[in-house]
């Protein structure tokens, strides 16, 4: 069964993945050099993403080069390299760094449970997906179409779900997921007030009006509760600096002037 449409000038290699292609020719420039990088990567669909990617963006500067007569070809390919070194750095940077705990719990989840999921559920066991499921739309840059039978994932919103019952059924929780959002937004701003743009992203507000008229009131409650602890350092450091020593018979003599 056919898995994935083959991905252009992608590579596999035994030390990773590699994006090849050739320079085109240019009116009288004709080379057999080839554009050759390693996408730092060993995960498959990460690497489809990036090649995809250095594809349509090198198709771009050849279709311009060849509308450029004073643009040679020991110019292009210089600009090329630049352009491309760049968009592997700023992918590799991209990557979701996640705590050693976090990790430890996705790696006993791969070798232990996930290969039962794929058994009970008849996915196929070169499914890719962490979460194996029924969906199957695919929104990988470059590439359209579904997903054939058995490897689908679960989608967000299925996964809220499950999640959700499991802790009502173990757990005797019922969570609402809107206020946990709320309560995550609020935590952060506690922590720290100048988190708005961190709470924006993290809730997915496209405005930062939109973020900002949610947690107006958590903001002057945070700034009231900072402006409470200033103002009581400063008492304090003020206090140690007075002299609150008083003569008590000086003070009775001049009671009974």
């Amino acid at each position: 069964m056919k898995q994935h449409q083959r991905t252009r000038y992608l590579e596999k290699r035994g030390d990773g993945f590699y994006w090849r292609r050739r320079l085109p020719k240019i009116r009288n420039y004709q080379t057999n050099l080839f554009l050759t990088f390693s996408l730092r990567t060993d995960i498959p669909s990460n690497a489809r993403d990036l090649a995809a990617r250095l594809t349509a963006l090198t198709t771009l500067a050849f279709d311009y080069a060849k509308g450029c007569y004073d643009l040679k070809l020991d110019m292009l390919r210089p600009l090329l390299t630049d352009l491309i070194r760049f968009e592997i750095a700023a992918f590799e940077k991209a990557r979701l760094k996640i705590d050693e705990e976090t990790t430890k719990m996705i790696r006993r989840f791969i070798d232990v449970y996930r290969p039962v999921v794929l058994v009970q559920s008849g996915h196929d066991a070169d499914n890719e997906h962490l979460f194996v499921g029924s969906e199957t739309e695919r929104k990988e840059r470059g590439e359209s179409g579904s997903y054939a039978a058995g490897f689908g994932y679960q989608c967000k919103g299925k996964l809220c779900q499950r999640f959700k019952k499991h802790m009502a059924k173990y757990c005797m929780i019922d969570m609402d997921f809107q206020v946990m959002r709320h309560i995550a937004g609020k935590v952060i701003l506690d922590m720290n007030p100048s988190a708005m743009s961190l709470v924006q992203e993290l809730l997915g507000h496209k405005k930062s009006e939109t973020t900002r008229s949610y947690y107006a009131e958590v903001c002057k409650l945070v700034a009231q509760k900072n402006y409470l602890a200033l103002l009581d350092r400063y008492t304090r450091r003020v206090l140690t600096n007075v002299d609150f020593h008083a003569e008590i018979e000086d003070h009775l003599k001049g009671g009974q002037k």
